[in-house]
């Protein structure tokens, strides 16, 4: 594979990234409004709303996460080829020695899948969970 063709590639990924965490985000706006919905009518509709919100806004984080893994996945493989490329003797342009000097994408090791994100994504994907499931399930303050 050449270096136009491994950047191609990635460019194909990253766009594809692109809208799916569109459709993420929107999906992760509808569980918190559906949560806040639930909560709202919490009286009428008994406990079942919030447990499908619940699970609904947990599939929502578990995409998040999986889309965070796929952007991973593709920046450090994309790294690895032009790894590959330059330790078979070519020369890469300038464009790729930035793109292989960037901590995020260098690919220091074993390209793998892993649904952990990095610290700052972690913490707020930590942050998600915490919103939808506490605007679910904390007691609500008593109107006077």
């Amino acid at each position: 594979m050449k270096e136009v063709e491994i950047f191609q590639s990635l460019n194909l990924a990253l766009i594809s990234n692109a809208i799916y965490t569109l459709a993420v985000y929107f999906l992760l706006w509808v569980s918190l409004r559906a949560a806040r919905l639930a909560r709202e009518g919490e009286e009428r509709g008994g406990i079942l709303p919030k447990i499908l919100v619940s699970l609904f806004g947990l599939g929502v984080i578990y995409n998040g996460l999986l889309l965070n893994a796929f952007l991973r996945l593709n920046l450090s493989s994309a790294a690895k080829n032009l790894e590959g490329i330059k330790a078979a003797g070519e020369k890469l342009s300038p464009a790729a020695e930035t793109f292989l000097s960037v901590p995020m994408v260098s690919s220091a090791g074993e390209v793998k899948f892993s649904l952990m994100p990095g610290p700052i994504m972690a913490v707020w994907w930590a942050v998600v969970v915490i919103m939808l499931l506490g605007i679910l399930w904390m007691p609500q303050k008593k109107k006077s």
